[in-house]
């Protein structure tokens, strides 16, 4: 499990379709289903802008520390994104596309992310057995890769090149 003395990062392949039914469609999280308050990660469509995919690192209150990060998608069209997460350097949350830079937030003095939940993949997990009502991403998710290192700029260049002709990039 990540903690804020950890850098990690982590990367999705994914092709959304239309007709994302909440705000809470859930691509790739660590969420709080135990009612732990932290999330360590969690990639979502979102709310607003439905072919935004935002993401975010949650401190122990089970909010974000600061405003969620955003990188624009496209219905029936690949795209890889991958967040990183700086909390021995720059304490920074940066979301990438496609094997660039999109954006980034401060997490610099965030409280503990860490929990002990399950990773969720296309869904989000309940404290209930079975994927939550609504939250459900609908479109096709294809490589899913989680690190315990800060993946460098170059280093998810490198990813994308060496992945996206599997999906006709």
């Amino acid at each position: 499990d990540f903690n804020n003395t950890q850098n990690y990062s982590f990367e999705v392949w994914f092709n959304p379709t239309n007709g994302q039914v909440d705000a809470n469609t859930s691509i790739l999280e660590k969420w709080n289903s135990t009612n732990q308050g932290a999330y360590p990660y969690a990639l979502r469509m979102d709310a607003v802008d439905a072919s935004a995919v935002r993401a975010a690192v949650y401190n122990n209150t089970g909010t974000p520390q600061n405003p969620y990060t955003t990188a624009a998608t496209t219905a029936g069209s690949w795209v890889q994104v991958v967040g990183t997460v700086d909390f021995t350097g720059a304490g920074l949350l940066t979301v990438y596309k496609n094997g660039s830079s999109a954006s980034s937030i401060s997490i610099a003095g965030m409280g503990n992310p860490t929990n002990t939940s399950l990773v969720g993949i296309a869904t989000r997990l309940s404290t209930v057995p079975g994927p939550t009502n609504n939250e459900s991403f609908k479109g096709s998710i294809g490589v899913v890769r989680i690190y315990s290192k800060l993946l460098s700029a170059s280093e998810v260049l490198q990813n994308y090149n060496a992945t996206k002709s599997i999906y006709g990039l």
